[in-house]
């Protein structure tokens, strides 16, 4: 284990195991599994799920470069949640906004191209679109979810 994780896993439990519950709790805690399975099944992404997140992403970026607000080539990555696997079916979309290759977009030009996003946001029917131009890593928040735009270095 070791040489594949890069520390020696401990295999004795951290404290030893309590008696098994009294007989007529064992129902409760069946009934508390099964309650829990029908939370994560109904709670859990399924293919519906990640075909709707691109979709969007994929009608934001269709959107921001016919709208002139992008160039051609730039493209919108999903990350966090939605693309590592733990978010669900409630979880917000964590987006960032990439030039393409050899464009640079200016310190200065950045919170404009924020202004520019949300504006173009609100046009493509997304409501309560709040832009954060003046922020250390500027953002548009969209309600209370956000949507980091990050520059590359």
């Amino acid at each position: 284990f070791t040489d594949f994780l890069g520390f020696q896993p401990q295999t004795e439990p951290l404290c030893p195991l309590g008696p098994r519950p009294p007989q007529h709790l064992h129902g409760f805690f069946d009934s508390l599994g099964a309650a829990m399975r029908r939370f994560t099944e109904e709670m859990e992404p399924n293919s519906q799920f990640y075909q709707e997140r691109d979709s969007l992403r994929r009608t934001l970026q269709d959107g921001l470069v016919a709208k002139g607000i992008v160039p051609p080539g730039t493209a919108v990555h999903v990350f966090g949640s939605t693309a590592n696997g733990f978010g669900t079916k409630s979880s917000d979309m964590d987006m960032c906004i990439t030039p393409p290759p050899g464009i640079e977009i200016a310190e200065d030009a950045r919170p404009k191209l924020i202004e520019n996003i949300a504006a173009a946001l609100q046009q493509l029917g997304m409501v309560e679109v709040e832009p954060r131009a003046t922020a250390r890593i500027p953002y548009v928040c969209k309600q209370r979810h956000l949507t980091i735009l990050s520059y590359p270095e």
